[in-house]
């Protein structure tokens, strides 16, 4: 054959391998065939009618049920400031750095401002100045003073002279009258009147004078103090602007930020620029925990409402506290109330901007109880079936509280009713059925189970 394998040897060959493959082909097929006949038995086992359905049956018992949400939370500092220069001028000391922790009132970094100390110095000299010009007003008004005094003294004089005058006047022109007197002697009598009378009116003349003075004197020593006020407040802006060069912590805190180097140029946010803030401090004593309550569950929510509250990251601490304040109104974008929780924080654990997980204690209440695979709803009607002589009853129910595990039954059930709590699916009502009873003690459900240290008490 020359190495070849001959034409009827070949035949033989292909004639074999057709053999196999039929036989394996059939073999395969009566297998198939009778896993086919086997399922569909089982099937038709299966949904006989004529088998009686299994079921959990449990009682209906009372108990108490809290519904408790779980809500993400945020935590922030409660107090937090910006610090920004009131003055303009070169940064001459910074005296903390981040994560200092400071004193209400302790001194942060100090400004250079050389322009303002020489106005400062100006306005002290001015203020000097003034405080002299009033020395000297009031100087030259106790001199006016005593001129009055010694006008006065004049005028009672002159004024005792023309008393005098008039009486010696009315006895000589008597005595000359009777001749008693020459007319010479009454003319002197009646000068030496007319000159008291003179005189009188030159006293009074010097008393308005001198008043005249005390008043013009009185007005400069008005004008001086006027000047001193402008030169005491002039100084007192500048002492406060000086005093702005002293950064100073406005409360107890940590420092989370800080803007500025020696040497850096700041200036004065009162100019109305966009700046940088040189430093930011938190108050990391207390801290806030924000958290937004959906619409839904806004009605249980109020004021002194308990919560847990558990940092991310701390999953073995749990922090008792209150609803301290709500928003008192619902975001319109969210549907949701802000609520804020104030926490202690003595120890720093908690930080401004971590993450909480909050579970709040919405409600709390007492009733008929049973679990929620023992609901059907259709129709927007929820029912139950009952367990009755071995046959199963459907009743209408109306819900309360509810949980992940348990609801709440306000009508439709009473304690110590049987339900069929799994199996309701495969049962007609009115149906026979075999119960299989389940003893299960209810105690407080929760959406979410909550540490014992959280205090809500079953």
């Amino acid at each position: 054959m020359n190495g070849f394998v001959d034409k009827r040897s070949l035949k033989i060959i292909l004639v074999g391998i057709v053999g196999a493959i039929v036989v394996v082909g059939t073999v395969e097929l009566f297998h198939v065939k009778k896993k086919t006949l086997l399922s569909a038995g089982a099937v038709a086992n299966i949904s006989d009618p004529s088998r009686v359905p299994r079921v959990l049956v449990q009682r209906v018992t009372a108990g108490p049920i809290a519904h408790v949400v779980d809500l993400p939370g945020s935590l922030r500092s409660y107090y937090k400031a910006n610090i920004y220069a009131k003055a303009s001028g070169y940064i001459k000391k910074v005296l903390v750095d981040i994560g200092d922790r400071v004193k209400a009132g302790q001194l942060l970094a100090v400004i250079e401002e050389p322009e303002l100390k020489k106005e400062l110095a100006q306005s002290q000299a001015s203020l000097a100045a003034s405080e002299a010009g009033v020395t000297q007003a009031q100087a030259q008004l106790d001199q006016y003073l005593r001129g009055l005094s010694v006008a006065k003294g004049n005028l009672t004089t002159a004024q005792a002279s023309l008393t005098l005058q008039q009486a010696i006047y009315a006895s000589s022109k008597q005595l000359f009258q009777g001749q008693a007197i020459s007319q010479q002697a009454f003319d002197q009598s009646t000068s030496q009147l007319t000159g008291a009378q003179a005189g009188v009116e030159v006293a009074r003349a010097k008393v308005a004078s001198a008043q005249a003075l005390i008043q013009s004197g009185r007005s400069a020593v008005l004008l001086a103090q006027a000047n001193v006020n402008v030169s005491q407040a002039r100084m007192q802006k500048f002492q406060t602007l000086l005093e702005y060069d002293r950064i100073t912590s406005p409360f107890d805190g940590v420092i989370t930020v800080r803007g500025i180097d020696p040497g850096d140029f700041v200036q004065s946010a009162a100019a109305g620029k966009s700046l940088k803030p040189l430093f930011q401090i938190v108050q990391q004593n207390k801290v806030r925990v924000f958290v937004d309550v959906p619409e839904q569950e806004v009605r249980f929510v109020h004021v002194g409402t308990p919560v847990l509250v558990t940092p991310f990251g701390y999953d073995n601490t749990h922090l008792k506290g209150t609803i301290t304040r709500t928003a008192d109104a619902l975001d319109v974008a969210t549907r949701t109330l802000r609520c804020e929780i104030d926490l202690d924080n003595p120890t720093g654990m908690l930080r401004g901007g971590m993450y909480a997980d909050v579970k709040i204690l919405e409600h709390r209440a007492d009733g008929v109880l049973v679990p929620q695979t023992s609901l059907i709803t259709s129709g927007g009607v929820t029912r139950v079936m009952l367990v009755r002589k071995n046959r199963a009853v459907e009743v209408p129910v109306k819900t309360g509280l509810s949980t992940s595990l348990m609801v709440q039954i306000t009508s439709g059930l009473k304690v110590g009713d049987s339900i069929i709590v799994r199996g309701q699916d495969f049962v007609q009502p009115g149906g026979e059925i075999i119960p299989i009873h389940r003893t299960l003690t209810v105690t407080a459900e929760k959406v979410n189970p909550v540490p014992a240290v959280a205090g809500f008490a079953n």
